[in-house]
C-alpha cells in the first residue's frame, strides 16, 4: 500500500485526475466531512494519497448509496469512527475535472468513542486539530440545531421574488387564477399581493439590484394555503383555462397536512394550492 501510494503521488495531478475519471461513471461524487468533537475539535486525518497529508475525511459514493451513508462508511474505513451526520455546510463542483463533491457537517457518535475497525492496522484513526491560542470554538454538532437558543428567531416570509418574462401576463394570470391583487410600489415596481405577503416581480434581463445571484425564471416552486375548499379551486382554475398537473394529493404543510393541487404559471413555476386539513 504504501508503494502504491508513492508511485500515485508520483504521478502528475492531471494523470491521477484522469485515473479516477475513467475509473468511475461519468463523474465523480464525493463527500467530504467536517466533524467536531466533544471538545470542540475539528477532525483531520493524515492521507497517504494526494495533498496536502492532513485534510478532512471522505470519499466517493459507490453504487446505489445515500451520501449520508457513504460518508459514515468512509470515515468507519479509514478511521474506526462511528458518527453521526448533520447537515450539508457546501455543494461544490469540479470546474477542473468532472465531480460534485457534498461537505457535510458530523460528529463523533456515541457508540462510535475512537473505537478502531478490525483490519485498519494500516490506516491513522482522526486526530483533534487544536485551536490557536485565542481562536473561536466552533459550535458543537447534535441534536441542537441552528437557530436554537440564538438571538435571532425569524417569524414569517414577507415577501418572494419571482423573475419572469412577461411581469402583465404573470399579473393577468395570478389575479386571475388566484385572486391575487396588483399593486405598484417604489417608484413603478409592480408585485402581487395576498393576505398579508406579497410576490414582488422582476422582469429577466431588467432586475433591480440587489438580485439573486443566477435569476431564472420559471425555477420556483410555492405553496398557497386557501379557506376555499379544494373542489371549488379546482373548478375555478378549469373555468379560467388553468390545467391541473397533479391532485388532490396529500401533503404535509408546515402546520398541518395538506390537502393539494398543482399547475403551472406561464413561466413554468410549480405552484401548489392547498387546504389545511388537520391534524
Amino acid at each position: 500500500m504504501r508503494a502504491l501510494a508513492v508511485l500515485f503521488n508520483a504521478v502528475p495531478v492531471r494523470w491521477q485526475r484522469r485515473f479516477m475519471t475513467a475509473a468511475h461513471d461519468r463523474f465523480l461524487v464525493g463527500v467530504v466531512g467536517l466533524g467536531i468533537d466533544a471538545d470542540g475539535n475539528v477532525l483531520l486525518a493524515r492521507h497517504r494519497f494526494g495533498a496536502p497529508q492532513w485534510r478532512f475525511l471522505g470519499g466517493f459514493l459507490e453504487r446505489e448509496e445515500r451520501v449520508e451513508d457513504a460518508l459514515a462508511r468512509e470515515i468507519a474505513e479509514e478511521t474506526g469512527l462511528a458518527i453521526e451526520v448533520g447537515p450539508v455546510l457546501e455543494i461544490v463542483t469540479g470546474y477542473r475535472w468532472q465531480r460534485v463533491e457534498l461537505v457535510f457537517a458530523y460528529r463523533p457518535g456515541a457508540d462510535g468513542g475512537g473505537r478502531r475497525a478490525p483490519g485498519l492496522s494500516g490506516r491513522r484513526a482522526a486526530r483533534g486539530a487544536r485551536r490557536p491560542a485565542g481562536a473561536h470554538r466552533a459550535p458543537r454538532l447534535g441534536r441542537r440545531r441552528l437557530g436554537q437558543g440564538t438571538a435571532v428567531r425569524v417569524q414569517r416570509i414577507d415577501h418572494v421574488l419571482l423573475t419572469v418574462r412577461d411581469i402583465e401576463r404573470t399579473l393577468s394570470f395570478y389575479e386571475l387564477a388566484l385572486g391575487m391583487r396588483a399593486v405598484t410600489f417604489a417608484g413603478g415596481r409592480r408585485a402581487l399581493a395576498f393576505g398579508d405577503q406579497k410576490l414582488n416581480l422582476h422582469e429577466a434581463g431588467k432586475e433591480f439590484e440587489p438580485k439573486a445571484r443566477i435569476p431564472t425564471s420559471g425555477s420556483a416552486d410555492l405553496c398557497f394555503t386557501t379557506d376555499t375548499p379544494l373542489g371549488d379551486v379546482v373548478a375555478h382554475l378549469g373555468a379560467a383555462g388553468v390545467a391541473i398537473e397533479l391532485g388532490p394529493v396529500d401533503k404535509t404543510g408546515a402546520r398541518q397536512p395538506l390537502r393539494s393541487v398543482y399547475f403551472r404559471d406561464p413561466d413554468g413555476n410549480l405552484i401548489e394550492v392547498a387546504n389545511e386539513v388537520g391534524g
